[in-house]
């Protein structure tokens, strides 16, 4: 029995040696190197203070669903879903350069109906990088639903 005990610990001691890689280290770009906040014309995905609707996320949606027009597609076949959006808040709060992430299938309408509504929307507090305003994605899925 203990022979049978040791045999198992050994091939599992094999196997973990066996099964570890060693990696290359990946190259860290130092802070020094990194052009200062207000220089870089880049987009960020992650800010230290992502963009915010000023009056918060609850009053964003009851915004977007009051100013929302159900297309007649999605009341006649009782369509219930989200188109997925992406846009750049600038510096300045702007909103640019919206994208359909996912729409709906088969209504074309329901994303023109999204990108419209997000251009009604005025102004976002900008995301912040080392208390710097910056250019910053945002994500924000619109929900179509027949009444």
């Amino acid at each position: 029995m203990k022979q049978i005990f040791v045999i198992i610990i050994v091939l599992f001691g094999i196997q973990s040696a066996i099964s570890q890689t060693v990696t290359e280290p990946v190259p860290v770009i130092a802070i020094e190197d990194s052009k200062p906040i207000e220089e870089r014309t880049e987009v960020f995905t992650l800010a230290e203070q992502m963009p915010e609707y000023p009056e918060g996320k609850e009053l964003l949606y009851a915004y977007i669903n009051n100013t929302l027009k159900l297309p007649k597609k999605v009341k006649e076949n009782a369509i219930s879903a989200k188109v997925f959006t992406k846009f750049i808040v600038t510096e300045k709060g702007a909103i640019t350069d919206i994208y359909i992430l996912k729409g709906i299938k088969d209504c074309k309408e329901c994303d023109e109906e999204a990108v419209r509504v997000i251009k009604t929307i005025t102004k976002f507090n900008p995301a912040k990088m080392g208390g710097k305003p910056v250019k910053c994605y945002y994500n924000l899925p619109i929900k179509f639903e027949s009444k």
